[in-house]
């Protein structure tokens, strides 16, 4: 594996065009992204987040995608593992990509968000609505692209520190040669996460201690550059305590350990670019009690190329396997899988209208012995440069997981190897946006509709004889709406107010027949309100997220109750001498709200941090 690894990157160099060839931007503004990130904004909703050593008012992944609309993150208890959901979706509905590579394990399906350090990362673009026309198997509700941080000359370090142990630090440098340029950063998030909270379960809610709740991320990311070419090696190390469920001390001393090396690298030439990157996962939960525990391991590989052919027509390509192997998986089963998808985008001006655009995209998958075709079709219409009315219409497919499909014989649970693959028979979006300027204030509005119709959903059920087994049920029924809204003083002022709010109404249920139930944990209503004001080098950032109330199971018989937090956010860049600092304090939670997003799972109550940037 360490060798494949080193080989990539050396061929990826070997592949970049000679030191001092011109290449189609400076070498300054050079990045370079796997093919699945370059996805059209027009006919659809898309969000872009640079991170670098911006001062970002976000902690982490999760931080900035609870503020999304039509987003969803649940955690299981502070310390505990982060799922996405995006536009009524289940976490395994959500495809995440690293530098190309899923994060999404390959045997649950789910990609826990936890394990990526949010400082290692360069950007994130959230993708909303189905995308198997461009990205396979997966991507139901949406996708989160991720690119590695890269190609940057200079050094920069963070340290944070706060509540319930909290520790981060970041540290990163880059130099620039003849060759190219090399950047090495590492990344380190612990948080201790013991605190109080009321156990709702015993008699009197007595307060106790959550313990064994632990959690720590590192991450060491090599990148480099060189001419049209980019390369990035990763290790992330995820170990964290499993306290379980409130009202039982069955787990107190359980561990979980997650390893991940991964390698990416992708080059282009004129029209044509190709990228191709492995990964080798190893996930280990060893019980406090000695007990019998589980090491299972998964290897994922990856390469795509992409090429503009006649007519404006853009082609990608793309091969995978995946494979895995340990406890409780029938022997050592994996997947082969090819696809490709074919894509033209093109604008044409009306007298008195504006710009109609269309996109029609048609992906091809064949993974596993299934075939899936999933074709898409977005249209636009652009009055003015800060206008856009849009609509999209497409499809979508997700294969069974390997835990789905193989996971070994134990009491109470069976696989099915008998699953169909998910098929999105409708995915569609109908939006508006728009842009407006009064005098020096500067005004925006976006509303969208979605609707998403999947058949042959998977889901475990237990049976009469009370045997968990995955089955197909019928359908899967989502829908929504999202408004957002901004107004923000003087962008180009040093003294400026802007305000941000945004809510979704959705709602999703899921059977068979005419039996139809909510899905679990996907609240109805959601909603944030951000107030960010600037003076002079201060910024002051108020934020309120508000989350409905939630069901907790198909039966739908329990609920748990809607709540809002605050945070506040005040950030202050400092020079000294040749040094630029700056310095962020934070206070989460600021009511002190109790509240879980997963059944009997606490969430922690109000939290201070304290960060300090050096570039």
């Amino acid at each position: 594996m360490r060798a494949y690894v080193a080989l990539l990157v050396v061929a990826s160099f070997a592949a970049s065009p000679a030191r001092g060839q011109e290449t189609s931007a400076p070498r300054d503004t050079i990045r370079l992204t796997p093919i699945e990130a370059r996805v059209s904004r027009m006919a659809r909703s898309v969000e872009h987040l640079e991170i670098g050593d911006a001062h970002l008012a976000f902690t982490d992944l999760a931080d900035w995608l609870s503020s999304r609309t039509a987003v969803q993150v649940r955690s299981h208890g502070g310390g505990g593992r982060q799922l996405l959901s995006i536009r009524g979706s289940r976490p395994d509905g959500v495809l995440v990509l690293l530098d190309g590579l899923p994060v999404n394990d390959p045997i649950s399906g789910i990609a826990d968000l936890s394990g990526v350090t949010l400082r290692s990362l360069g950007s994130a673009t959230l993708v909303r609505g189905a995308g198997s026309a461009r990205y396979g198997s997966g991507a139901l509700g949406g996708a989160l692209i991720l690119t590695s941080r890269g190609g940057e000359v200079g050094s920069s370090a963070r340290l944070t520190t706060g509540s319930e142990g909290r520790l981060d630090a970041h540290v990163s440098s880059g130099i620039e040669g003849q060759a190219g340029r090399l950047q090495l950063t590492a990344a380190r998030r612990y948080s201790r996460n013991d605190f109080d909270f009321r156990n709702r379960l015993m008699p009197g809610e007595p307060t106790e201690r959550r313990r064994n709740a632990d959690s720590e991320t590192r991450s060491v990311l090599l990148s480099g550059s060189s001419g049209s070419g980019r390369a990035t090696v990763r290790y992330d190390r995820l170990e964290r305590g499993v306290p379980g469920r409130m009202a039982t001390s069955l787990f107190e001393g359980d561990r979980w350990f997650e390893d991940r090396w991964s390698a990416a690298a992708v080059t282009g030439w004129g029209e044509t670019s190709i990228h191709a990157g492995v990964r080798d996962l190893r996930m280990q939960y060893a019980p406090g009690d000695g007990g019998l525990g589980t090491d299972q391991r998964a290897f994922d590989g990856r390469l795509g190329g992409e090429t503009a052919l006649a007519g404006s027509v853009a082609l990608s390509t793309r091969l995978s396997i995946e494979r895995i192997s340990g406890d409780r998986i029938a022997g050592t089963p994996d997947r082969l899988g090819a696809g490709a998808t074919a894509r033209r985008e093109f604008e044409v001006e009306i007298p008195g209208v504006g710009a109609l655009g269309i996109e029609p995209v048609l992906g091809f998958d064949r993974t596993a012995g299934e075939t899936s075709w999933s074709p898409e079709l977005g249209v636009w219409l652009r009055p003015s440069p800060d206008t856009r009315l849009y609509g999209r219409v497409g499809r979508g497919f997700r294969l069974p997981t390997f835990a789905d499909l193989y996971f070994g014989a134990s009491p109470g649970v069976r696989a099915n190897p008998d699953l169909r693959s998910e098929r999105i028979t409708l995915d569609a979006e109908v939006g508006a946006e728009g842009g407006l300027r009064l005098g020096s204030q500067l005004a925006s509005l976006r509303v969208a509709a979605f609707a998403r119709h999947t058949d042959r959903p998977i889901v475990w059920l237990a049976s009469a004889v009370s045997l968990w087994s995955p089955r197909n049920l019928d359908h899967l029924r989502a829908r929504g709406i999202e408004i957002e809204a901004s107004l923000e003083t003087d962008p180009a002022s040093a003294n400026g107010v802007r305000v941000d709010a945004g809510m979704t109404i959705q709602r999703s249920r899921v059977g068979f027949g005419s039996n139809r139930n909510l899905l679990p944990y996907q609240p109805e209503r959601a909603g944030s309100l951000s107030l960010e004001g600037r003076r002079g080098a201060l910024t002051l950032n108020l934020r309120a997220r508000f989350t409905g109330s939630r069901t907790t199971s198909l039966a739908g018989t329990r609920r748990l109750p809607g709540f809002t937090v605050m945070d506040v956010v005040v950030r202050r860049p400092v020079n000294l001498g040749t040094v630029a600092l700056g310095v962020t304090a934070r206070v989460d939670n600021v009511w002190n709200r109790r509240y879980e997003l997963i059944e009997l799972f606490p969430e922690p109550g109000r939290q201070l941090t304290v960060s300090l940037d050096i570039y």
